[in-house]
Order: C-alpha cells, then structure tokens, then sequence
C-alpha cells in the first residue's frame, strides 16, 4: 500500500505503509538488494514485530500508536570517516519534530537517542554500506512513541500522548518529520556540517552538567566537549579531554 502526501523537498511524496513486518529496516534493506530502490524510498509500518536499536537492544512499540518507520539514502561525497554527520542530521530532524509539539525540554542524547527530561521518546539505527572510503549507502530506523500510554521496557520510556496529555494523528507527525529529514539531508549534501554540528551539540542532554559516564569498567565524571564527525565523544575528565567511540565510554543508566 502507498499513499501520498504533500511534496516534500527532498524525499519523494508517496511512502510504502506495512500493516505488520518484523523489521522496516530488515525489509527495505532485503528488497533494495532484490530490486535495487531509488533514493528517498520509505516503509512504514503500523505494527514492527522485531525492531532493533544500538547494539542488541530491541525496540518495543505497541501496534498502530507509534512511528518505526526507515528510509533509504545514498548520500553524496559523504566519507566513511564523516559518517556520523548524517547520524547528526537524523538526530536533529527528529529533534525537531517532536519539539514542534512540546515545550517540554527535548534532547538529545548521545549519539542518537532523543529523550524528554530523563525519558527516552525516540530511537535511531543508521546502518551504513562502506564502499572504499565513501558511504554507498544507509538505511535509517527511525522509532518514534506518539499515542502508546503503557510500556512494558524497563528504560524509562516516554510518548506525545504522556507528555502532552494528547492524542495524534500518525500521519500529520510522518509528514513533519519527512519534511524535518529532508531539510536536514539537504545541509549533508551541501556539507554545512558546522550548522549540523551545532544544532546537534546545542540540543545535547544535560550538556552544560558533569555527567557519569562508565570508562574501561569504571565510573568517570564528565563534561561533554564535543562529538565528533566520526561518532566520537570527547570528554573533559578531571580537567583532561580524552575521546572515546560509543561502546567504549557508556552513560550510566
């Protein structure tokens, strides 16, 4: 099923809508091999049975009340080393969406959950395809909780509907964050990597508060100085700037 919706700047006006799939990112990843998609190509599906996050984390979401949806990019002149630019630009997006509905403090954090106060309302999973030094190409999982009230996770989630006491219409909150990442991908493709890097780093969770992050099995306070385009995080440890990739320095949950 397709349907269409206003055009959009970048990404294309109709989408491919899923009443169940296990993964939407699974899904597109296995029919671009099959049938070699066109950039821009989305899936949403209403009831994502298997959605992953970072690592082997899982995403929950309750049928028909929440956004997981992917798209298919291929970014232009982007290198592998400069990868996490995109990341930035998908994080901020989604930041910006859901900010449109809320004026509660929505943040980001690190590297690309987006959180309301200390609960997490979306989740992102960029898997990229390397070819020599370039990006070829990535499929970005977007899972965003609108309507779902009720959690079974143990990770503190959040929603639309519990900060705001409102309901929505998927739709309307689809069409805005297309919109969002279009603009966004557009200042990757133009490479205003700088304006990316400072709306992501402006938004970042608690950024100007010592943080307790685990390093090498140990609990290090912090402050955050910077990401940097490939991912990294750089830290200020009792006085010392010390960079660290995700997985190699956690925040303590």
């Amino acid at each position: 099923m397709t349907t269409t919706f206003n055009q959009l700047p970048f990404l294309p006006s109709q989408i491919e809508i899923l009443d169940t799939v296990s993964s939407t990112s699974d899904y597109l990843k296995e029919k671009s091999i099959r049938n070699g998609l066109n950039e821009g190509h989305v899936v949403w599906t209403r009831n994502q049975t298997a959605g992953r996050g970072q690592f082997t984390n899982r995403w929950l979401s309750q049928p028909g009340q929440n956004i997981t949806l992917s798209i298919l990019l291929k970014p232009h002149n982007l290198l592998a080393n400069k990868a996490f630019m995109l990341s930035k630009a998908i994080t901020l997006a989604v930041h910006h969406t859901i900010s449109n509905y809320t004026n509660q403090n929505i943040c980001i954090k690190w590297p690309n959950d987006v959180f309301s106060g200390e609960q997490k309302i979306a989740g992102i999973l960029i898997e990229n395809i390397i070819q020599g030094d370039w990006v070829k190409q990535s499929i970005v999982g977007i899972g965003l909780n609108v309507n779902q009230t009720a959690f079974l996770s143990d990770n503190n989630p959040s929603s639309l509907a519990l900060i705001t006491g409102k309901t929505y219409e998927l739709k309307e909150i689809v069409q805005l964050l297309l919109a969002s990442i279009s603009l966004g991908y557009q200042d990757l493709q133009l490479k205003n990597y700088r304006k990316i890097s400072s709306g992501y780093f402006r938004n970042l969770y608690n950024i100007n508060s010592e943080q307790t992050f685990i390093v090498q099995n140990q609990e290090r306070k912090s402050f955050i100085e910077d990401v940097l385009e490939n991912g990294s995080i750089v830290l200020n440890i009792d006085g010392q700037k010390e960079v660290y990739l995700y997985g190699d320095a956690k925040w303590k949950i």
